[in-house]
């Protein structure tokens, strides 16, 4: 849609009455901000921090995590709240991999505070 805006100008360009944005790029940004801009970035963001990653596509997880750490600039939401939907986000053999190493360091903290009296 983006392309389809500028297309007659770049396909086809009026020489006489070029488009202001046609050699300024500050020009063209503000064109694409005006007329694309997401009229509601921080719902945006909310929606997409909202959405887990599949399962299938554990690969993606750094990629995840980049995302997240930009939408959540976006948000205004505080650590707990951040922390609480990275973890909904998270595929559960993820998850299951953080309940096990929470256990272990509990078990642990444990084991060796009974060494320790």
């Amino acid at each position: 849609m983006r392309f389809s805006h500028f297309e007659n100008s770049l396909v086809k360009p009026d020489l006489l009455n070029p488009p202001a944005w046609g050699d300024d790029y500050r020009e063209f940004v503000l064109e694409l901000n005006t007329y694309f801009r997401a009229s509601d970035v921080v719902g945006e963001a909310e929606t997409k921090l909202e959405k887990p990653i599949h399962e299938t596509k554990l690969t993606v997880l750094p990629k995840y995590i980049v995302e997240f750490n930009r939408l959540s600039t976006l948000t205004g939401w505080d650590n707990h709240a951040l922390q609480h939907q990275f973890y909904r986000g998270l595929p559960a053999c993820i998850k299951d991999e953080c309940h096990a190493s929470v256990n272990l360091i509990r078990s642990l903290r444990s084991e060796l505070c009974t060494l320790d009296r």
